[in-house]
């Protein structure tokens, strides 16, 4: 408000400036929705994930890995010049769901037979979904401006939960020293 207050007395009324629309209580306002929902949504992940469990370290992990995703999500956004909007928010919030899936069937498998081999069926069902997003780059241009990065934020965050679930999963439930089911 100062900077308009400023240059408004450099033009010295050579010329006017009038708001005509300001977009930014909307945008606040949606994206205050987006993180209710986001929270939300991972509320009622973790109570699920708890009463079906009954264990808070492996909500511990799970938060863990939500977050490490996240953190090195944020890398890949840059590299790939992702802007983070709306469509992109709505992006993460979606793509908890199947960052979590992939975490909760490496703890069940690695707690039940003790090994990684459940990972080719992980990285096929995540590959399928990649590949169905990328789909929307086949699009007429004009479709595909919203959509661009909204896409580009669920693949790059199931991409990247391939790798937490590979090596980080395993890595924390060993050194939580998480047990394996006794068979």
């Amino acid at each position: 408000n100062s900077a308009i207050t400023t240059l408004k007395n450099e033009i010295k009324g050579e010329y006017s400036l009038k708001l005509t629309n300001d977009s930014t209580q909307y945008i606040v306002e949606e994206l205050q929705k987006i993180e209710e929902k986001m929270l939300f949504s991972l509320l009622i992940l973790f109570v699920l994930i708890f009463a079906t469990s009954r264990s808070l370290k492996h909500i511990l992990v799970l938060f863990l890995s939500i977050v490490t995703n996240l953190l090195i999500a944020i890398i890949f956004y840059y590299v790939f010049k992702v802007e983070l909007q709306l469509y992109s928010f709505a992006g993460i919030t979606i793509s908890f769901g199947i960052i979590i899936d992939n975490c909760i069937i490496m703890i069940d498998h690695l707690r039940n037979k003790g090994d990684k081999k459940v990972f080719l069926a992980i990285l096929a069902t995540t590959l399928t979904t990649i590949g169905a997003l990328l789909s929307t780059f086949l699009l007429k241009e004009s479709q595909q401006a919203n959509l661009r990065d909204f896409t580009l934020v669920i693949a790059i965050n199931i991409g990247v939960s391939l790798f937490v679930s590979l090596y980080f999963v395993p890595a924390l439930l060993e050194k939580m020293q998480i047990d394996h089911k006794k068979k």
